[in-house]
């Protein structure tokens, strides 16, 4: 063996003693460091836990909003954080120096505190699993990094999604059972949790904690409300917290005008949507449209006898329209103002304009274009682009006639049904609304929607076409005498 030692170059041996040393003695400069700063660490973490770890603690925001400032030292051990020291996060905070700080609401304090996170996890929007969410919720919630991911129990993703089973668990040991909640008026609601119905749910991968927040295993608030209509007010303020484009739909609709006067009747987000087993609408239009007749019973009775609503229920044909197709879905205009009304004929004609439509029905597409070229559509056109600032202001905008005083609102029926006598009628009823004293023949000047042809309405084809000709022809007679003219004067000089 020294044979082999002596034969070796001496300057491959001085690097092998190196290599020896370096082996034996490197894992000792990994371990001393780490057990001398999670040391020091522990010792720094144990002054703030002095008080921080004492129950019945909290933080009051601006709007009386409060969070228990407790930390469960145990769970903070097991978290992806264990290592850390309190000031790392809570930066400028030491157990010397302790500034006091003042925020607005609990979500201004969890957006100022989650940029902190940027410290470390400089690039974590830049990851896929990051950019899914954001892309798909499209609110500033899920930049808020501690919404999911806890302030101080921070896990991992890939044991993310366990813990929220874990809190579902929890929750389930009470909410399994028959147990009740009573409001101060003496009203009693049950809060037993259905999972399966849950599960069946577009919200069946959330946590109970996303929504119920300020809940946990640790911390359990009890609140106070007057009556059940009180509890699902306040619940309809979480929503926004995922759909905030929804909800400022809705803040501005004719609902939430009527919310903030007081009125009990008027539908929240649960009251179409459900609590626990939240349904994705989609296409299914006869259920929304059954939705809205639970408020709005007697409009539902007479849309359902209608063309439309037949259409829709007896012959379960999707393309008639349902209340969201007129109303939309959120930000519901108050369909008794004026404004409203200027809206009407574009309501309509994205059904009745479409070529693909009515071709099925044998429909005419020309009915809003009809509509438009008349008196009353151009009447209607002046409000809409040469006067916006009248169509803007309902006290200004004077009544015109629209489709749906000569067709009805939601009573719509086939004018195809009736013969021309009751048509007459009844369009002459229409009419009577704003042109008193008309007789049966008012209505004979109305070509009834359809342009004039030479078969169905051959002295007016002519003479409309005979009005274009003359047109054509008196202005290229003032051309030609205006061209004579210059040609003259330029001859006689």
């Amino acid at each position: 063996m020294k044979a082999i030692f002596k034969n070796l170059h001496p300057e491959f041996l001085r690097h092998l003693k190196f290599g020896v040393c370096y082996i034996i003695i490197f894992p000792l400069f990994i371990t001393t460091p780490e057990s001398s700063y999670a040391e020091k660490n522990s010792t720094i973490n144990e002054n703030c836990l002095a008080c921080h770890n004492k129950r019945n603690q909290f933080k009051i925001f601006e709007n009386d909003e409060k969070i228990e400032v407790y930390v469960n030292s145990e769970k903070y051990l097991q978290s992806a954080h264990k290592n850390l020291k309190c000031s790392e996060c809570h930066v400028t905070f030491t157990d010397k120096n302790h500034p006091e700080r003042r925020y607005r609401t609990y979500n201004q304090y969890k957006i100022m505190s989650s940029h902190v996170c940027n410290n470390c996890h400089y690039n974590i929007l830049n990851e896929k699993t990051h950019k899914n969410f954001i892309n798909k919720k499209e609110y500033e919630d899920f930049l808020i990094c501690t919404n999911c991911h806890s302030p101080h129990y921070t896990v991992t993703g890939d044991i993310l999604y366990s813990e929220r089973e874990n809190d579902k668990k929890y929750c389930l040991s009470c909410h399994s059972k028959g147990i009740e909640i009573k409001f101060l008026n003496n009203e009693k609601l049950s809060i037993k949790f259905n999972m399966q119905e849950f599960k069946n749910s577009v919200h069946s991968e959330i946590n109970c904690t996303e929504c119920h927040f300020g809940f946990s295993q640790e911390y359990h608030p009890i609140r106070y409300f007057k009556n059940r209509r009180n509890l699902s007010v306040a619940n309809a303020e979480v929503c926004r917290r995922c759909h905030f484009d929804k909800y400022t739909m809705y803040q501005d609709s004719i609902h939430s005008q009527l919310l903030s006067k007081g009125d009990e009747r008027v539908p929240l987000c649960t009251n179409c949507h459900g609590y626990h087993g939240i349904q994705k609408f989609g296409k299914e239009r006869v259920k929304i449209t059954k939705k809205c007749g639970e408020c709005h019973k007697e409009v539902y009775e007479v849309y359902a006898k209608s063309i439309h609503g037949y259409a829709l229920f007896d012959e379960h044909n999707k393309d008639v329209p349902n209340c969201i197709d007129c109303h939309t879905s959120h930000k519901i205009e108050d369909p008794l103002s004026k404004k409203f009304t200027l809206h009407i004929p574009e309501m309509c004609g994205k059904c009745h304009s479409n070529e693909k439509i009515m071709n099925k029905y044998g429909l005419s597409t020309q009915v809003v274009s009809t509509y438009l070229s008349d008196f009353h559509g151009k009447r209607l056109s002046i409000y809409l682009n040469e006067l916006p600032e009248i169509s803007n202001n309902n006290n200004n905008i004077k009544e015109i006639a629209t489709c749906v005083n000569c067709h009805g609102i939601h009573n719509i029926t086939s004018t195809r049904t009736l013969d021309k006598k009751t048509l007459k009628e009844k369009l002459v009823k229409a009419c009577k609304k704003c042109h008193h004293n008309v007789t049966l023949n008012f209505t004979d000047a109305w070509l009834s929607h359809y342009i004039p042809t030479f078969q169905k309405n051959p002295s007016l084809f002519i003479i409309l076409w005979g009005y274009k000709i003359f047109i054509i022809a008196l202005v290229i007679g003032i051309l030609l005498q205006v061209l004579l003219s210059i040609w003259r004067y330029a001859i006689s000089r």
